[in-house]
This record gives C-alpha cells, sequence and structure tokens, in this order.
C-alpha cells in the first residue's frame, strides 16, 4: 500500500550569513572543506569514470600535435568541460580533454593529428572526475595560506548586502541600448558586485556585450568566464559583433580567448595561442633545434649508458664464472671423498662379513657372538648405503657444477662478442660524463626558453583590454594565476560550482558582475554528504541569499532584472511565465519580433499550434528501469521521439540549431542516442537529459517524459520535490524557440501527475493551451520520401532494403516471418498475450527456429492475467516442450521482439496475437540499439530466472511452485537498485522475492573454482552464511536461498 505524503512543497533550509565565514582566508578553508568532502566520495566510488564514445570525427585542429574531435556520448549525461584524461581507441590512446558538450555532442581535444579518414568508431573516453576538484582544492589551499593575494570581492559576491550599488552613465557609443539592458548595465558599471537575473532568451549574452563595451569606454579591464566554453564563446563573438558595428576594427592583442575553442566563428586573431605563436616563432626555432640536439644527445648517452650496462654485465658474468670454477673444484673434492667413503665402507662390510662366518663356526658362546655379528653387519651395510648415497649426490652435483660452469663460460664467450661491438670502456666513460653535462646545459637553456614563452604569455594578456576563459582555466591554467582586472564577469553562474566563482571573482579590483537564472539547474554534485551540499550544491544566487526558496530577496539591492525574452514564440513562453517566473515575482514578456516570427515551413506537419502533445496512451507503452541507477526507459516513446525527429529532418537541410530530443532520464538518452546514431540522424538531431541541454536553444524541442505503467511515481509527479523539479521543467522547455512537442501518456499522467507537483503543472497546462495527436495517428504516418525537400535526411538502407520500416497489421506478417526464418543465433520476445488468430500462424516459424537450434526466450503476463487461460496454458506447455524458455512476468507487458541481438520490433501491435488493422509496429535493423535494448531489458538475467543451467525448470525454494518475474511498482528502500525480482508464481507464497540479476540457486553442492574438485562448505559469515573451500577458505560465495544444504 503506498504511503500518503503531504502535498505542501519542501523548502530548502537557508545558510544564515553567519554560517558563511566572512574573511577570505576562512571562506577559502570553508569551500576546501566542501570540496574535499566531495573528492573522498568520487574516491569511493572510483574516481575515474569511463565514457563511450561512438562517431569520432575530425573537426579542426590547434596545432602541428593536436586535433579536436566530436563524437556522439553513448554513456553519462554531463562531463566536466576542460576534464582531461586519455582517450582510448581499438589500436592507440591518446592523452585527451574535454572541450566542450552539447547534448549528446562532445568535442575532445586529443595529442594527435593523423586521424583515419573514416574517423574514430568508437573510443573510451577515460576521466578521472576528481582531476579538476584537486586542483579547485590546491587552488583554495594557495588563497587560504595567502590570503592578500584575493581581492574583498570574493567575499562581497557572497554578502551582496555590504556591496555599493550605484550607477555609471553609458557612453554616446552605447546610444542604442535601452530599456532594462540599458539601467542593468549603468547598475553594473557603477557598482561593485552586481546580480543580473535573467530567464531564457533575456539577452543576457547582448547584455554582457555591451556591459563590457562599456567597461572598455570607462578604461577597465574585463574577465570574462563562465563554467562552459559555449557561454565564453557565445558572449566572445557578441562582442566582436558590437566592435565590428561600431568602429569596425578589433586591434590586436585587445581582446583575447585564453584556453581552448572548438567554435569556428572564433578567429585566429583573438585566440591567445595564435599571438604566442607568432611572437613566439624565434624562441621556438630555437627550441625546436635544441630539442634535436638534445634528442641525438639522449640516443647518445642511452647508446653509451647501453654500452657500459653490457661492459658491467661481462663483468658480473666473469665473476659467475670464475665462482662456478670454485664450485666445480670443490664438488670434484667432494665426489673423490665420497668414492674413498665408499670403498671404507665396503671394506667395513666384508670384515663383518668374515667376523660373521667365524661367530657361526665358535664353540664358545656362539648364539651371542653371531648376535653381535650381525648387528655389526647391519650397521656396516647402513653406512655403506649412506655411502652410496652420498657419493651419488656428489657426482650429480659435480656433474651439475660442470655443467653451469660450462653454460657461465658461454655466457662469457657471447657477452665478450657484444662487447666487442663498443668503445673501450674507459673512454665510454669520459665521454658520457661530456654528453650528459651538455645535455644538461641544454635542457636549462630549453626550461629558460620555455620561461620565456611564459613571460610572453603574461605580457600579452596583461596588455589585453578583455580576457576570455572558462572558470576552470582561471584557476587551472598558470596564464592567469597573476592576473588582476578591475571588472570580472561571471555567466551561467546557477551551474558553476561556488568555490569557483570565488576564486574568478577574487581577480575583480573593482567591480563583479554575476549573470544567471536562479530558477535554471544548480551545480552538479553526486556527494550526499551535508557539506559538500551546503557549499557546492547550492548556486550562488541562494548562497548569497539573493535567491531565497526559487525568488529574489525583496531587499537585495544588488539584484537587477531582465524581463524581455527573445526566443520563444508566445505559446511557449506562456509555460515558463505561468509555471515558473509569476510565482518568482517576474512578469516575462515577449519581445515585438518574437510575436511576429513565422511559422517555418519544414515544422508544416504538424499543427500549427506550438504547444504539441502526442498521446502514447492507445499505444499501451510500459516504462522499466535500468539497474542500479534506476534511471527509467520506455522504447515506444523513445520510437516516436525519433520518429518525429526524422519526419523534420527529411524537409531541412543540416540546421544550425539541431532538433533536440530533451529526455529527464539518463538510461532514456542512452537508448535516443543509439537510435540516432544509427538511423544516421547525427547531423540533425542531438539527444540528452536536461543537464546536457542548458545554454542551448533548438527550433523545435521533443520533450519524451518516458513515464508509463507498471509504475506510479516518479520524482517528476512528487510535490515535495516540486521547487527542484520545476527548474529542470523550465531549461526543457524553453530552450525549444518555435515548437515544443510533449510525449507522454495521458491515460498515466491524468492518473499519477499529482497537479501540485511540477510535471502536473506542466501537464494541466499543457492540456489546457496544446494541441493533442494520438501518437496512433503519427505512427501511421510512414517516413515520409524526401519530394520537394531532398537536401534532407534520408533514412538508411542496406543491401536487403530500409533498416527502419513502420509495418502496419498487413506488412507485418511477411516481414516478421522472413526475420524469423532467417534467425541464426536467439529471438527474444515480450509476449502480452498468445491469441488463437494469430499465434497458431506464428508458432510453425518459431517451432522451426528451435530445430534449427535457435535459442528462443519469451516473456508473457502470468496466466491468470490471460482471458483465454486454457489455449495460453497449452502454448505455454508447448513452447516448453520444444526447447523454448517461457517465463511468466508481472509488469512486463511489452510486445518487443530482438532477433540475432540486430532487429527489433517495437511498436503498439501484439506480434502474438491480434487486435485490429489500425495498431503499427516499427522495425528497427540496427546492432548497437539491439543491444542496449537487450541490455536494459536484462535479457541474460530473465532467460537465467526461468531456467537452470541443466535446462530445469527455476522453483521457489521455499513451496517449490516455479518462479516468475515481478518488475516492482515501487523499490523496496533506498538499498534496492533493481527493479526486476525473481519471485513465486505462487499467490500464497510471499516469502521468496530476489533480484533478478542475483546468482541462481545451485542445484547440488559447488566445488572449488580453484582446483574444480573440492566440495565447499557452508559457514557463518557475520549475519549471514557463505559458500566456503576447505583448502582455499579466501574463496568464499554469498549463500542464497534455495541453496542446497
Amino acid at each position: 500500500m503506498a504511503t500518503k505524503t503531504s502535498t505542501k512543497p519542501k523548502e530548502t533550509k537557508v545558510i544564515p550569513y553567519e554560517e558563511i565565514p566572512s574573511s577570505i582566508k576562512k571562506l577559502a578553508l570553508w569551500f576546501v572543506e566542501g570540496v574535499n568532502k566531495e573528492i573522498e566520495f568520487l574516491g569511493k566510488n572510483g574516481g575515474t569514470q569511463q565514457y563511450e564514445l561512438l562517431s569520432g570525427r575530425f573537426i579542426g585542429s590547434l596545432n602541428s600535435n593536436q586535433a579536436i574531435l566530436e563524437f556522439v556520448i553513448a554513456d553519462g549525461t554531463r562531463i566536466p568541460e576542460d576534464a582531461s584524461g586519455k582517450l582510448k581507441t581499438e589500436l592507440n590512446e591518446y592523452p585527451a580533454s574535454v572541450v566542450s558538450q552539447y547534448a549528446n555532442k562532445i568535442h575532445i581535444q586529443i595529442d594527435c593529428i593523423d586521424i583515419p579518414d573514416s574517423g574514430i568508431q568508437r573510443a573510451l573516453l577515460i576521466i578521472d572526475d576528481t582531476a579538476i576538484l584537486r586542483k579547485l582544492a590546491e587552488a583554495l589551499e594557495v588563497i587560504n595560506e595567502e590570503p592578500s593575494a584575493v581581492g574583498s570581492l570574493a567575499t562581497t559576491v557572497f554578502r551582496p548586502n555590504q556591496a555599493t550599488v550605484g550607477v555609471s552613465k553609458l557612453p554616446q557609443s552605447l546610444g542604442d541600448v535601452k530599456g532594462q539592458v540599458r539601467k542593468t548595465i549603468e547598475q553594473a558599471c557603477g557598482s561593485t558586485v552586481t546580480y543580473i537575473w535573467g530567464p531564457p532568451g533575456t539577452g543576457k549574452t547582448y547584455t554582457i556585450a555591451n556591459l563590457v563595451m562599456a567597461l572598455m569606454e570607462q578604461g577597465e579591464r574585463v574577465l570574462v568566464t563562465s563554467h562552459t566554453h559555449a557561454a565564453v564563446d557565445q558572449a566572445l563573438n557578441e562582442t566582436l559583433s558590437l566592435i565590428r558595428n561600431i568602429d569596425g576594427h578589433i586591434l590586436d592583442k585587445t581582446i583575447l580567448r585564453v584556453g581552448i575553442t572548438s567554435d569556428p566563428k572564433i578567429p585566429d586573431t583573438v585566440k591567445l595561442q595564435h599571438w604566442i605563436d607568432i611572437e613566439s616563432r624565434d624562441i621556438r626555432s630555437q627550441i625546436i633545434e635544441l630539442e634535436k640536439k638534445a634528442n641525438q644527445l639522449s640516443d647518445y648517452i642511452s647508446w653509451n649508458t647501453k654500452a657500459i650496462t653490457e661492459w658491467k654485465n661481462l663483468d658480473d658474468k666473469i665473476s659467475l664464472f670464475k665462482e662456478s670454477l670454485e664450485l666445480v673444484k670443490d664438488s670434484k673434492e667432494k665426489q673423490k671423498n665420497a668414492e674413498a667413503q665408499t670403498m671404507r665402507c665396503k671394506e667395513i662390510v666384508e670384515q663383518c662379513k668374515n667376523e660373521l662366518e667365524r661367530a657361526k663356526r665358535a664353540w664358545l658362546w656362539k648364539v651371542k657372538k653371531i648376535k653381535q655379528a650381525e648387528l655389526a653387519l647391519n650397521a656396516a651395510k647402513n653406512e655403506m648405503v649412506k655411502a652410496e648415497r652420498a657419493l651419488v649426490e656428489a657426482s650429480r652435483s659435480f656433474k651439475e657444477s660442470v655443467q653451469i660452469s660450462s653454460e657461465f663460460e658461454k655466457d662469457v664467450n657471447k657477452q665478450k662478442g657484444i662487447c666487442a661491438g663498443f668503445p673501450k670502456r674507459e673512454s665510454i666513460t669520459k665521454e658520457l660524463q661530456d654528453a650528459e653535462k651538455q645535455l644538461n646545459e641544454i635542457k636549462g637553456t630549453i626550461s629558460t626558453l620555455q620561461d620565456n614563452i611564459s613571460q610572453l604569455e603574461e605580457k600579452i594578456i596583461s596588455e589585453a583590454k578583455v580576457v576570455y576563459c572558462t572558470l576552470t582555466k582561471s584557476f587551472m591554467g598558470r596564464e592567469l594565476q597573476k592576473q588582476k582586472f578591475d571588472a570580472v564577469i561571471i555567466d551561467e553562474i546557477s551551474m558553476a560550482l561556488p568555490p569557483m566563482i570565488f576564486i574568478a571573482a577574487g581577480k575583480a579590483e573593482s567591480r563583479v558582475i554575476l549573470v544567471g537564472d536562479f530558477l535554471q539547474l544548480p551545480p552538479i554534485i553526486r556527494s550526499d554528504e551535508k557539506i559538500s551540499n551546503d557549499r557546492m550544491g547550492r548556486d550562488v544566487f541562494e548562497l548569497s541569499r539573493v535567491a531565497i526558496n526559487n525568488k529574489p530577496s525583496p531587499n537585495c539591492k544588488a539584484l537587477t532584472k531582465l524581463s524581455v525574452q527573445q526566443r520563444m514564440v508566445p505559446e511557449i513562453a506562456d509555460i515558463a511565465r505561468q509555471l515558473v517566473y509569476l510565482e518568482a515575482g517576474l512578469e516575462l514578456k515577449d519581445h515585438p519580433k518574437v510575436k511576429k516570427r513565422g511559422k517555418l515551413d519544414w515544422l508544416d506537419f504538424l499543427p500549427d499550434n506550438p504547444l504539441v502533445i502526442i498521446d502514447t496512451a492507445d499505444l499501451n507503452c510500459w516504462s522499466g528501469k535500468q539497474p542500479g541507477s534506476l534511471s527509467r526507459f520506455n522504447f515506444y516513446s523513445g520510437n516516436i521521439a525519433v520518429k518525429l525527429a526524422a519526419m523534420a529532418a527529411q524537409r531541412i537541410e543540416q540546421p544550425d540549431n539541431q532538433i533536440g530530443i530533451v529526455t529527464p532520464f539518463s538510461a532514456q538518452r542512452r537508448m535516443l542516442s543509439r537510435l540516432i546514431k544509427n538511423m544516421e540522424l547525427d547531423n540533425w538531431v542531438a539527444a540528452g537529459t536536461v543537464h546536457t541541454f542548458q545554454g542551448s536553444q533548438a527550433e523545435l524541442i521533443i520533450f519524451d517524459s518516458v513515464l508509463d505503467e507498471p509504475y506510479y511515481s516518479a520524482r517528476l509527479c512528487n510535490p515535495r520535490d516540486r521547487d527542484q523539479v520545476i527548474r529542470d521543467i523550465n531549461v526543457a522547455v524553453t530552450r525549444a524557440r518555435n515548437k515544443f512537442v510533449f510525449i507522454g501518456s495521458s491515460q498515466w499522467l491524468n492518473k499519477n501527475a499529482k497537479p501540485s507537483s511540477a510535471l502536473g503543472q506542466l501537464w494541466e497546462f499543457l492540456k489546457d493551451r496544446a494541441d493533442l495527436i494520438s501518437a496512433d495517428e503519427l505512427a501511421i504516418n510512414p517516413y515520409q520520401q524526401p519530394t520537394l525537400f531532398s537536401t534532407g535526411w534520408t533514412p538508411p538502407s542496406n543491401e536487403k532494403g530500409p533498416m527502419f520500416k513502420l509495418l502496419d497489421e498487413v506488412s507485418f506478417f511477411d516481414c516478421f516471418i522472413e526475420d524469423i526464418n532467417n534467425a541464426k543465433e536467439s529471438i527474444f520476445g515480450l509476449a502480452p498475450y498468445f491469441g488463437q488468430y494469430r499465434w497458431p500462424t506464428i508458432e510453425p516459424h518459431i517451432r522451426n527456429a528451435l530445430t534449427r537450434g535457435v535459442g528462443v526466450t519469451l516473456v508473457t503476463p502470468p496466466i491468470s492475467e490471460a482471458q483465454n487461460q486454457t489455449y495460453v496454458s497449452k502454448v505455454i506447455k508447448n513452447l516448453r516442450s520444444l526447447g523454448a524458455f517461457v517465463i511468466t512476468a508481472s509488469g512486463l507487458h511489452g510486445k518487443d521482439v530482438i532477433i540475432d541481438e540486430g532487429i527489433v520490433y517495437t511498436g503498439s501491435m501484439n506480434w502474438s496475437s491480434h487486435r485490429g488493422r489500425i495498431e503499427i509496429i516499427h522495425r528497427i535493423q540496427a546492432h548497437d540499439y539491439a543491444r542496449i535494448c537487450l541490455e536494459l531489458l536484462q535479457a541474460k538475467h530473465i532467460r537465467k530466472a526461468a531456467v537452470h543451467d541443466d535446462g530445469s525448470i527455476r522453483v521457489c525454494p521455499y513451496c517449490n511452485m516455479p518462479t516468475h518475474i515481478v518488475n516492482q511498482r515501487r523499490q523496496h528502500g533506498t538499498w534496492d537498485f533493481q527493479a526486476l525480482k525473481v519471485g513465486c508464481s505462487n499467490p500464497e507464497c510471499k516469502d521468496y522475492l530476489r533480484n533478478i540479476d542475483e546468482r541462481p540457486p545451485y542445484k547440488s553442492i559447488p566445488l572449488c573454482k580453484i582446483d574444480g574438485r573440492t566440495k565447499l562448505r557452508r559457514a557463518r559469515r557475520g549475519r549471514g552464511e557463505v559458500w566456503q573451500c576447505p583448502k582455499h577458505p579466501k574463496e568464499m560465495e554469498k549463500v542464497v536461498p534455495g541453496d542446497p544444504q
């Protein structure tokens, strides 16, 4: 029974001012503690993360040694920009760093220029998640030790009530700047700290560019920074456009971009590296020549070092040979002694034999004398046996010593031959000393020249009027370590870690301007530690109390607002306006140009209304959870989302702003990314979670909500999480310029999306304002063949025809039967019903596949849920008798079939029964997509849940009834990270419920895996039992219910 929860939104605890240290030294230490807790958490979880990258292509080079590649991210969400690590391909491994990320696209810089024409199809990006944080902690430690090196504004940004707020009139050159933007810039130019609150599309970048111009006119030196390269480059491009419009000329080295950029719109003339390359050309030429000499000397030293090593080896081998000769001499002497001892023992034995003969002839005390003689003879024989054994051992030892000595002699002669190829050691030693001295001198010169380049970097940056870089560059690179600026502008502050803002603000001497929106996403923190969340997981708006509980602080004079948006058409802006900003006290207005914006021809296949709902209720979708993260996935809604994007892509050339598919769940993003890649839609469509889309926009945004049966709860629908979730939804909606399409099940949402939750509020709004289309209606439309739009996307095909087909009741059967008949390895299917109309036509082909040795696994609901129970029971019994694995499952009512891990059938049509011709099904031929579907379905574990390795049916260990699968509607607790369970099919038995990926019970006592013979025994360990090997006690395995006693 569900626990009743309060509908009152949870308020975030505000950190009082007194808890935030007021001194630079203490605040630095305060942040260090939070950073270290996050590092500690990441370290416990491995620290290093691996991300699978696909479809790598060359997009540009930085210099003769470095290239930038674009990949599709197969896994993971947002990866920290400027993070460094290595890129591992099938054949090579390269030093790499992250340049930028947009949705599922990522730009990677690698230290290599020779990229194959075909690109890099698959690679692993290996990143140390703690590297940037460790650098951040080090920078904070330095500030803690030398607080005087940091400006006082570093603390004022967290205590804006202490800031001086004023106004500075703008110069005549910015006369075109009007309204709120002008007022905001004037306040920023006249104040020590200014917070600019700007919702999406309100011209924050335009404001930053004009602010830079105004500050330059005041004679101030400016640093513009953000946590993403994209935001930095957007601000830079906007500034350059303004300068060109005003005076048409940009003075060399006045404006500098520090760090790597993959934006092709950034001219070389503003890149720091460009000017370094020019002004250090002579120095670099000297370094190149010196490096050549150094390499030659290194080779010479290596060769001579090797020669000395070989001469030393000769000495060692001669020494060993001499020792072996001594060993031969000793062993020969021992053999001689052993031979003499053996002869003496033989003589004694003969003497004892003679004495025994005399005793036998004696008249007096004969018995006594014979006994004494026999004892003496036995003792002599024993001594002789010992002597003979000693002789054998001495002879063996002598033989071995001679053999060893012979081998050492060969080694000496061989080593003499090697040394004959080298000069005499006396001359080598002197030459080596001279060469090492020369090399050290050259290295010293190179180091001096490199210091000169660093000084040149510092000089060029110091002379620049405006510098653009990322927040990480401001503390990780040496370029900006000693730099001070009159003004520091920090963009996108809501997602930036507060300690990074603290460091950047410390570089300002006159003013700090912080730009962002506290109703967008906060910083990403993975630790659950309170210290980390309080000091790093809250955005700087909240830490400084500029905003409290998603509302601006009423008495904060340092806060200014931008409220006229120019991105979204009014209907889309209404969502953000009504659900987000009105509650925060901001009247979000529309610029006249968005009210007059015309419709896009390539979107005319959708209703004119900018808001559209694609209702999946008629598809009877189901949702699953990825094990571990419990992130949700939904094959049907994902297919609809990609199909919709494909229909749009057929009608346009590659757009400037890609079509975006946004989903709240990383598991769905993984699946969408594979499907987009396999459909060759990469250049038109980008898929990602909300976090990967912040800072970007698209003409068309498709929001895949994913949520459906059997689950009835989700964070998105929980009123307690409303304040956090509404920020996610705000970002998702406000990425759309012209069309926002929401994909979800009306049946599920009407029942489960509570009106006081964030998703519930969005759903209620959309029901009132959006046009609703049934997914069936959309699905009936095949992928349109391009006519007038011949430059758009074309569905990929292979020698057998299109790889993506939309099939109806008529076209499905022949195609499906052909695939079943061609199956070679496996058929995995979810069969919600076995219908008496369709199944008799399918069954013979399944039977033939089993006869060919194809592994068939079918998952179907419990028989108790079937209307035709007798018929279904016969079907299951027959399938099992033929060798198919059939397992019943509750809450797993899909209609998907995956053949040979390469062909996927997904849709509303039930392939094993019949419901009517309106139903459709997608056929997708793509191995990558099929494999990820099988992974999400946990197909390998489902098969083991049905039968044991020997083919016998798996049963409940408590009541001996067959097991079945349970797709849990809710988890048992915070420790439960697996939705699929193996349980007992007997409704009377409620004792057996285990994770599906848990080892199945042993049918007999297991054997040791080390020797393969010894039987393990059950032993107590803590509160449970383990299987333990008596011979190898470290080999242990947890006992599970059903294991033999």
